[in-house]
C-alpha cells in the first residue's frame, strides 16, 4: 500500500505498519536537530567509492533522521549500506544536469514533514561526489573489462588469478581452470567478415555467462581465447562445466550464426600437494588445450 507524497517530495512506499513508538520518538528528536552541512560537504570529498559515500552520508544523516539503510539506485551500478526497512523513499541525485541515479532511504516509519524538508535540502550535496565516484568506477571497470565482450580482460586475470590460487590453498579447496579457444576462428573472419567474427566472440561470452556460477570468473585472454576460473571445483566438475559450455555453444551458434561454431577446451586443476603458481596452472591448461586441438578440436582434454 502506498502512502501519499509528502510536501511534493518523492513517493514513499510502505509495507504493513507496525508500532515502533520508541523509534518514532527518537526520530522526532533527531529531526529537530540541525545538520552541519559544511562538515557534510567536506566529508563527502574524502572518497571516490560509491558505497563509502553512502556510508558517510548515512552517518551524518543519522544525526537528524532515523533510518535503517541507504541504497544507490542506478542502471549501471549498485551500492547499499545498512539494512532494509518497511518504508523507502527515493531522491534524485542530479549533478550539473547529469543523473547519478537515485538515493533510496530505508526506514521503519514513514518520514515526517521535518525529515522530508531536511532531506530535500541536504540530498543534493551527495549528487556531485556520487557522480565523480561513478565516473571513477566506470574507468576502473573499463580498465579490467574487455570492451567487446564485457568479460574480464587479461590484465584482470593477471591480478585475480594469484589471489584465487592463494585462497584455494588457504581454504584447502580445489581450483580449476579452463582454457578455451574458438575453433577455426580465422575461417569465420575470412568467410563472413570481421563484424560476424566479433559477433561470434560476443556469443561465446554470452554462453559463458549462461553456463557459469556466480562465483566463477570468465576472462577474454586475447583474440579468440578465453579463460575460466572455477573455484571449489575438482577435475571432474571442471570437465562437466566444459562439456556444458561446448553443448550450449553448438546450440547457440546453430540458432544465431550462419555456421556452426565449436571450441576446444583444456582443463587444469590446482594440485593441493604441489607448490603450484598461477602461471604454472595457466601453462598446464594451455598444454591441455593444445592436446584438445590435436585430437580434432571440439572436445575437452584435462591435464
Amino acid at each position: 500500500m502506498n502512502s501519499p507524497e509528502l510536501a511534493h517530495g518523492p513517493g514513499v512506499r510502505a509495507a504493513p505498519h507496525y508500532d515502533r513508538p520508541a523509534k518514532r520518538a527518537k526520530a522526532t528528536l533527531r529531526a529537530a536537530r540541525a545538520i552541519d552541512e559544511l562538515a557534510l560537504v567536506h566529508a563527502l570529498q574524502g572518497s571516490l567509492e560509491p558505497a563509502t559515500l553512502l556510508g558517510i552520508f548515512s552517518e551524518r544523516l543519522s544525526e537528524c533522521v532515523v533510518h535503517e539503510g541507504l541504497s544507490l539506485v542506478h542502471p549501471e551500478f549498485a551500492a547499499h549500506v545498512g539494512d532494509g526497512g518497511f518504508f523507502s523513499c527515493d531522491w534524485p541525485l542530479d549533478a550539473k544536469n547529469r543523473s547519478a541515479g537515485q538515493l533510496r532511504i530505508h526506514t521503519c516509519e514513514p518520514p515526517d514533514e521535518q525529515s522530508m524538508v531536511l532531506l530535500r535540502r541536504i540530498t543534493p550535496w551527495l549528487a556531485q561526489p556520487m557522480s565523480n565516484a561513478l565516473t571513477c568506477e566506470r574507468l576502473r571497470r573499463h580498465a579490467r573489462e574487455d570492451a567487446l565482450t564485457g568479460l574480464l580482460n587479461r590484465a584482470a586475470l593477471e591480478r585475480i588469478l594469484p589471489r584465487e590460487v592463494s585462497l584455494s590453498r588457504r581454504e584447502h579447496t580445489p581450483l580449476s581452470l579452463l582454457m578455451i579457444d574458438v575453433d577455426h576462428f580465422k575461417q569465420i573472419n575470412d568467410r563472413w567478415g570481421h563484424a560476424l567474427g566479433d559477433r561470434a566472440l560476443v556469443l561465446m561470452a554470452e554462453v559463458l555467462r549462461e553456463c557459469l556460477r556466480q562465483s566463477d570468473l570468465a576472462f577474454r585472454y586475447g583474440g579468440e581465447e578465453f579463460v575460466v576460473a572455477l573455484p571449489d571445483t575438482d577435475p571432474s566438475g571442471a570437465c562437466q562445466a566444459a562439456t556444458r559450455i561446448l553443448a550450449r555453444l553448438r546450440d547457440h551458434s546453430n540458432r544465431h550464426l550462419p555456421q556452426l561454431m565449436t571450441a576446444s577446451i583444456g582443463v587444469a586443476t590446482l594440485e593441493a600437494d604441489a607448490a603450484n603458481e598461477s602461471t604454472e596452472l595457466l601453462q598446464r591448461a594451455d598444454r591441455a588445450l593444445y592436446l584438445a586441438k590435436g585430437q580434432g578440436r571440439n572436445c575437452v582434454v584435462s591435464a
